[in-house]
């Protein structure tokens, strides 16, 4: 899925009106949508500081913009918080920026809608525990060369996972009990090593489930 498959985003001016912020000293954060917005292109700058973070958008139990389909994320942001974008149950669609390095523990717990997650433009180091946790629509999972901990439950319940990929075969990656819980796509975890192959995921038996 790409840009076409939604409405052209917004210019930086439309997309601020539809966003609540705030500044300190890293830069500008992210707190909220309005509940119309659609499709937004968040820029890459707020009140001439660049932005940084998006947090404290969504919750575990209801969406903060339950309209929102297309989310472009800004190159400067580098983190996502713990659950920004819970249960945002149109949400479809999101374009990861150069520079995000944390996706925070439930940040797109239950988005049901979600299709594609292509991290290979990212610098993505860590995704936390139940980050994608019952993203039931996800059929494609893209890893970059500089991931390097997925949490517990990070994947669990993305069953129609079928395509994984990543730079190279192997990735030594930090990988959680029941992180992929559920995916029947072609990939294990061995020896601390998330692997890509022709085998059904499998753990290695000294892995202890909680």
């Amino acid at each position: 899925m790409g840009f076409g498959a939604f409405e052209t985003p917004m210019n930086d001016l439309e997309a601020s009106k539809l966003l609540a912020w705030k500044i300190d000293d890293s830069g500008a954060i992210v707190t909220g949508f309005q509940s119309a917005a659609r499709h937004v292109k968040i820029p890459e700058t707020l009140g001439g500081a660049p932005v940084k973070r998006l947090e404290g958008v969504g919750k575990k139990t209801s969406s903060g913009a339950p309209n929102l389909r297309g989310l472009w994320l800004p190159d400067s942001l580098e983190a996502i918080g713990e659950g920004a974008l819970a249960r945002f149950s149109a949400l479809a669609f999101v374009r990861f920026g150069a520079n995000l390095r944390e996706i925070s523990s439930f940040a797109f717990y239950s988005c049901a809608e979600l299709r594609e997650l292509d991290f290979r433009a990212t610098r993505l180091e860590t995704i936390g525990d139940d980050a994608f946790f019952g993203c039931l629509s996800v059929v494609s999972l893209s890893f970059p060369a500089t991931l390097r901990a997925i949490g517990s439950s990070a994947f669990s319940g993305c069953v129609k996972i079928a395509h994984v990929d990543a730079p190279r075969e192997s990735l030594d990656v930090d990988v959680k009990p029941y992180a992929f819980h559920g995916v029947r796509a072609p990939l294990q975890v061995v020896d601390g090593k998330l692997k890509l192959g022709s085998e059904k995921l499998r753990f290695q038996p000294s892995t202890s489930f909680r």
